[in-house]
This record gives structure tokens, C-alpha cells and sequence, in this order.
């Protein structure tokens, strides 16, 4: 669904629209995963790293929600 909505709002460069896709996810697992990993080593027993997931979780459903899919 996200690949598709990218692709009709790019429809002259389609497939760069899928690696801006792509490039996103990357930079989110190699930026957050360790941030996800040092907030874990944070006093509280990981419920800073927790929050932190679930707020990125429901920006991106806002987002999602917004689109014109």
C-alpha cells in the first residue's frame, strides 16, 4: 500500500519514490535500533524505549490515516 501510494504521487520517477520508501526504513532500524538499545540500558527497565516505539508507532498511524491511499 505504501509503495503503491508513492508510485501515484510520483508517477514520473516511480521508482525513485520505492527507494525513498526504502531509504526511510533503512534509516529508521539503523538510527532507532540503537537509540532503542541505549534508552533499554537507561534506569527504568526499558520503559523510555518503550514509549519512545510507541510514540514513533502512532505518529506513523497518523500519517498513514492522513494519506490519500
Amino acid at each position: 500500500m505504501t509503495f503503491a501510494a508513492a508510485q501515484r504521487a510520483r508517477p514520473d520517477a516511480p521508482a525513485a519514490a520505492i527507494a525513498l520508501v526504502n531509504a526511510c526504513g533503512v534509516l529508521t532500524i539503523l538510527v532507532g535500533t540503537p537509540l532503542a538499545g541505549l534508552a533499554f540500558g537507561l534506569p527504568g527497565d526499558g520503559r523510555l524505549a518503550f514509549a519512545g516505539i510507541a510514540a514513533l508507532s502512532a505518529g506513523a498511524l497518523l500519517v498513514v490515516r492522513r494519506a490519500d491511499l
